[in-house]
């Protein structure tokens, strides 16, 4: 089925002609119900009206950039805060940091709301119940899950993000230097690692290296750099900010495995039920919230 997508010119109007105040643009399906619930809760109790609308319902690229562009379309039409016959619409956009900041590509503007981690999957496990998700996910007991988190969320992405380390830092590098091959962040999991929770396979690290030194240049000076790069923000705590929230997923239901024995045996395909399960658990009136908070009600006094 086609999508229906209008104009950018076209889009514009219909926020002018909307009952809606605030129009929130969002990368994709899990998106809208993130931040659906969290303009909720920061406009509960006002008169604000809101929409929320995805990337694929804007012409043009799709995804973050998609938004991007919008926004320097709505931004040279001065409309990102629009006074239209008395009414007044304000748009902001919700993306995915990735790795924007490494890259100084950040778009600054008050408009625009980058994750403090890498994804929005980042932070459903950073604020969500992942005992109870799995638990939901997988038809296991949840007190037999309770044990993969009774450290604490952010011990076990901690943990989890550990393991898979050197991947992270070959991604960074590619990344970085605008690299295109099967060393990237798009991939599902750990080519260089023989299990989900295992070590990294040193012969199948070696041949990347090898790969990326012909094609990143002084790639024996970057790798080294970019590896300290990596060490200090895992030593800060800070490992989120560039590592895939998606990747937490594959480590989850290998827990699940190995806590729920035969019940979680023949789970496969439960990435989606996982991250749906987060959402549903997420705080969205916890202390995280605040920027969204301040950020969104000052662009009301525009």
């Amino acid at each position: 089925m086609s999508r229906l997508t209008f104009s950018l010119a076209g889009v514009r109007r219909r926020m002018q002609m909307s009952a809606a105040t605030v129009f929130a643009f969002v990368e994709d399906r899990r998106d809208r119900y993130f931040y659906g619930k969290l303009c909720a809760r920061v406009f509960e109790g006002s008169a604000v009206r809101y929409t929320i609308m995805m990337a694929r319902e804007l012409p043009g690229t799709p995804g973050k950039q998609g938004l991007l562009d919008f926004h320097e379309y709505l931004r040279q039409q001065t409309s990102l805060c629009d006074h239209f016959k008395g009414k007044r619409t304000v748009a902001v956009f919700f993306c995915d940091k990735d790795v924007d900041d490494a890259l100084h590509v950040q778009v600054e503007s008050a408009h625009i709301f980058y994750t403090d981690a890498y994804s929005i999957e980042n932070l459903l496990f950073c604020y969500g119940d992942l005992s109870d998700a799995i638990a939901s996910a997988c038809s296991l007991d949840p007190q037999t899950v309770q044990p993969l988190v009774e450290t604490g969320s952010f011990a076990w992405r901690q943990a989890a993000a550990a393991k898979w380390k050197e991947w992270v830092v070959l991604c960074l590098t590619t990344r970085l230097h605008a690299v295109a091959c099967e060393i990237n962040y798009s991939v599902a999991k750990s080519p260089i690692h023989n299990h989900v929770s295992g070590v990294c396979d040193q012969a199948a690290h070696a041949a990347r290296i090898a790969q990326l030194t012909v094609l990143v240049p002084n790639m024996n000076l970057r790798h080294p750099e970019i590896q300290a790069m990596v060490d200090a923000l895992y030593e800060a705590g800070e490992f989120d900010k560039i590592f895939s929230g998606k990747w937490y997923v594959h480590f989850a239901i290998e827990e699940a495995r190995l806590l729920g024995g035969a019940a979680a045996a023949g789970v496969t395909a439960v990435g989606d039920r996982i991250l749906d399960g987060l959402q549903r658990t997420v705080n969205y009136a916890g202390a995280w919230t605040l920027r969204y908070q301040v950020g969104l009600t000052t662009l009301l006094d525009c």
